[in-house]
């Protein structure tokens, strides 16, 4: 029998599923009790884990839409006495990191093209979510230095790095679904 008990959750976003990620749901309810004037709110590890026990014995091994696991964590949240603090979880939307190493680790050193074009697909599903208020791009040197296949910076990884900072721009400048999007490339 194999033990699924430290299973994540899964949640739907646009066209993709992620894990539920502990930490991340402290942060965002630290970041929503602090929003409702909570200046240090100690109950956010707790309640996070309250609520992916929850989902993990409620929910069926399906992933759960981002509506009904922010209506889960409402409903928890005016369940347990903090009903203030429901209003600002996700107000501004959901920050997701994106890593550039993971999709450079999907092309063979060397082809720019395929880099490109994988990123393109990584950032159309990304963009199915309409709950997006922040992508946070990472790994640029990591990943830069993997597609041109070099051990050290140079000259010609400054140029790369200029060409998917130029991409990632144009690609949400033209993109329907972030017309209200935040970004960081780092």
């Amino acid at each position: 029998m194999i033990d699924l008990a430290n299973e994540l959750p899964k949640i739907q976003l646009g066209s993709g599923v992620v894990s539920l990620e502990i930490r991340w749901l402290e942060q965002s309810l630290e970041k929503a009790a602090s929003a409702a004037g909570y200046t240090q709110w100690l109950p956010a590890e707790h309640v996070a884990q309250t609520i992916n026990a929850y989902l993990l014995s409620n929910a069926s091994r399906q992933p759960v839409s981002l509506e009904a696991f922010a209506l889960t964590v409402r409903g928890v949240l005016e369940g347990i006495g903090y009903g203030e603090v429901a209003p600002y979880f996700l107000r501004g939307g959901i920050e997701l990191g994106f890593s550039l190493l993971d999709v450079s680790e999907r092309v063979l050193p060397g082809f720019e093209l395929g880099f490109f074009h994988e990123c393109q697909r990584a950032l159309e599903r990304l963009l199915a979510c309409e709950a997006l208020g922040k992508i946070l791009f990472q790994d640029m040197v990591p990943a830069v230095k993997k597609v041109l296949n070099r051990p050290h910076w140079c000259l010609e990884c400054e140029r790369m790095r200029d060409e998917i900072v130029c991409f990632i721009r144009y690609r949400l400048a033209h993109s329907r679904h972030a017309a209200n999007l935040a970004f960081s490339i780092h």
